[in-house]
This record gives structure tokens, sequence and C-alpha cells, in this order.
């Protein structure tokens, strides 16, 4: 992650957190892709309709924490 965007905890400059979440918590119409060696993407796990992917990744929300 280039410095300008990695957070203060992990030795960088930005202002945003890092999100963390449990590879079980990923199921249903979501699937967990990884997209580069430091990267996942959580994405549909078909076609769907927007509002339904977002209702799925809504679903997610307390699952999440806070890294840096």
């Amino acid at each position: 992650m280039p410095t300008f965007r990695r957070p203060a905890a992990f030795g960088g400059m930005g202002r945003d957190p890092l999100w963390q979440i449990e590879d079980s918590q990923i199921s249903g119409d979501l699937e967990a892709v990884q997209d580069s060696a430091t990267h996942v993407s959580i994405m549909p796990r078909a076609t769907m309709l927007l509002e339904k992917y977002e209702t799925a990744l809504a679903n997610t929300q307390n699952d999440w924490q806070k890294v840096g």
C-alpha cells in the first residue's frame, strides 16, 4: 500500500482507516476475491441488481473490524 494511503499506525501518512472481516462472514450473495497480493474485494457471487448487492454488503456491516 502506498505510504500516502497507509494509516499512521502502519507507518504511513493516510487518514483513512483499514478494515478487515473474517472470510467466514462473506457468504450467500457475496464472495471475497483476492485482486492483488495485499487486497481483497467483496464482489457479488452472481449478476444481481445493485440494490441486492448493496443490501448484502450492508448485512456485513457489524462484522467488520477497524485495524488502523
